[in-house]
Formats: structure tokens, sequence, C-alpha cells
């Protein structure tokens, strides 16, 4: 089905999705876990108030430059 060119209608697409989804997906190599790429839990929330913090303090900078240009120009 997969090489027929012609147009499907919905419902013959959704079912061969689903028998695709269903088939297994053969892998020479083991899948990595996502866990060693993503921080866990307090380093996650620490990086995030990091960026928090720095970007509140650009957007303190950019209204300070703003009423600035805006009383002296």
């Amino acid at each position: 089905m997969a090489d027929n060119k012609q147009p499907q209608s919905r419902e013959a697409y959704r079912r061969q999705q689903t028998k695709q989804d269903e088939q297994p997906e053969p892998s020479s190599a083991p899948k990595k876990s996502r866990s060693k790429r993503q921080p866990v839990g307090d380093q996650r929330v620490g990086r995030l108030k990091h960026r928090l913090n720095w970007a509140i303090i650009i957007v303190l900078i950019l209204i300070i430059l703003t009423y600035l240009v805006l009383f002296f120009v």
C-alpha cells in the first residue's frame, strides 16, 4: 500500500498509519535513553532560574534605555 501513489481517503490513511505503528521498528543498535542528555529535576530548575534572572535583567535594562531615549530625545 505504501507504493500506491494515488490519493487515499482519510480512513485508509489512518488504517495504514496504525498498521505501521503496530509493527516493531528494526534497530541494530540499542536505543539510548534521553536521560543522559536532559538535566534532571534540580538541574533543570536551576538552569531555568538562571535563564529567568538573565531575562529579567535584560528587560529592566531595555526599559531603562527606552526611558532615557524618550526623556532626552
